[in-house]
């Protein structure tokens, strides 16, 4: 698990670029990431609440530790914490 730990920086930076990596490396998130991003970054939400509008998709994702990420055709646009 440590190593894995110490790998998740450098994979990230290679998947993803210097700037980008280095935030999902330290599990954060940042608005505009992509979906597949903050499941990189967080893990897989507990649940996900999902409106398809004629503006398009908007999802609200639920983590257990009471944080909310909002996507609006997949792009992060929000964060509630």
């Amino acid at each position: 698990m440590e190593q894995e730990e110490r790998d998740r920086i450098p994979n990230m930076i290679k998947k993803y670029g210097e700037e980008k990596g280095k935030i999902i490396g330290k599990k954060k998130v940042k608005i505009g990431f992509t979906q597949q991003m903050c499941i990189d970054s967080w893990g897989k939400p507990k649940s996900i609440n999902k409106t398809t509008t004629g503006y398009g998709v908007h999802e609200q994702w639920v983590y257990a530790s009471g944080n909310y990420l909002f996507f609006e055709n997949g792009i992060l646009s929000a964060i509630q914490n």
